[in-house]
């Protein structure tokens, strides 16, 4: 008897190529997820504090300073003290976090093509996972 495929197990199986795929993508360009997130997140909330990014990505405080010093020591990203307190940091993009980021952005975008190429009826399909991640969120 043939294990039928559910759509769980066909989702999850799309998420890790989704993840394969970005993360060699982004290897190409010389960055981690981790980092492409964390560029991205400087590029839309300006001034960001590194305890912000550190839940954003779900690191401790002292990993994500890890993940901060290599983004500045590849001068992507720069530390600025705070108006409001000498102990905290700001950080905004250089002018090569905004070209990465522009890179990032082209990763995801090729990915974002692949996956629309592979679908005949992207709106009944978007409804339908629409309707799954709601079902989800109630859980």
């Amino acid at each position: 008897m043939e294990k039928q495929i559910t759509i769980s197990s066909l989702l999850y199986r799309i998420s890790v190529l989704q993840q394969t795929i970005l993360t060699k993508k982004l290897k190409q360009i010389g960055v981690s997820q981790d980092q492409a997130r964390t560029l991205n997140l400087i590029e839309s909330v300006p001034l960001i504090k590194q305890t912000e990014i550190a839940r954003y990505v779900g690191r401790s405080d002292a990993s994500t300073s890890n993940l901060l010093k290599g983004l500045e020591k590849n001068h992507l990203i720069e530390r600025k003290v705070s108006e409001f307190s000498d102990r905290e940091k700001q950080l905004q993009l250089t002018e090569d976090g905004v070209k990465m980021v522009q890179k990032i952005q082209v990763a995801f975008d090729e990915l974002n093509q692949l996956v629309d190429q592979s679908v005949v009826k992207q709106d009944e399909l978007s409804e339908q996972l629409t309707k799954i991640v709601d079902g989800l969120k109630g859980e």
